[in-house]
């Protein structure tokens, strides 16, 4: 196929059109997929929320990740005070 066959056609002898549609594809799919956690999220917390005590609620978040700190953290942590 030639350069002036494949202009015709509003594509490019490279095939690059195609490879655009492709990215505007993941694109799209990844806003999508953003906007669906942004959307659920708050369903998520509000389901979770119900199961726990008042006592859990007020006390706020808990993290997976508090329990892995490291020993050197929690002394530096531990030394700060708590704010208040």
């Amino acid at each position: 196929m030639t350069v002036r066959a494949a202009e015709r056609r509003g594509g490019t002898a490279i095939g690059g059109t195609r490879a655009w549609a492709r990215l505007a594809r993941v694109a799209t799919y990844a806003i999508l997929l953003v906007w669906a956690f942004v959307s659920l999220f708050p369903i998520l917390w509000t389901i979770t929320t119900s199961f726990k005590s008042q006592v859990a609620v007020i006390k706020g978040p808990t993290y997976i990740l508090a329990g892995l700190r490291s020993g050197r953290s929690r002394l530096a942590l531990d030394s700060a005070g708590e704010p208040g």
